[in-house]
């Protein structure tokens, strides 16, 4: 049962962001600000809630999951901008991204023991990551957008 509802989620997740990549082709870029700020949102409220879920199954990583939907989103966001990604560019940019976040992840975790705050606090902490993750690719790719006016490029190079 759980399973299906995980499915369903993902599958209108991924059929929300094909439209979104479908509305942006050629776009200008207020229409592609849009586009990414809607990918950005869905994508950070599907691993809150991932992260959430992972504290009622202990020993299970939620980094497991979370880290292929925000591959997934770094990539869908270089489609918006036009930017050509490479899935290994897309990994090395979120391995550089979560590296700072070791120190959070360890008292994340220490707090995830704890009934009913431990939820909470993966929830919230899954969200800011995705958020911020997010929002720092889409700063990237939008500099990178203008700077050679809205023609597509290589992403980080």
């Amino acid at each position: 049962m759980g399973g299906g509802l995980l499915e369903g989620v993902v599958r209108e997740l991924i059929e929300g962001i094909e439209s979104l990549l479908f509305e942006t082709r050629g776009g200008n870029l207020e229409e592609k600000r849009k586009a990414a700020n809607e990918l950005i949102r869905r994508v950070a409220k599907l691993c809150a809630g991932i992260g959430g879920a992972s504290g009622l199954i202990p020993l299970v990583p939620d980094a497991f999951f979370i880290t292929p939907l925000q591959l997934s989103m770094v990539a869908q966001l270089g489609a918006i901008y036009g930017a050509k990604l490479s899935h290994t560019a897309a990994l090395a940019l979120v391995q550089s991204f979560f590296a700072p976040l070791v120190g959070r992840t360890i008292s994340r975790t220490l707090l995830g023991w704890i009934p009913g705050l431990g939820i909470v606090v993966r929830s919230i902490t899954a969200y800011t990551i995705t958020l911020s993750l997010g929002k720092a690719v889409q700063l990237h790719f939008e500099r990178e957008c203008l700077r050679r006016q809205n023609a597509p490029f290589d992403a980080f190079t």
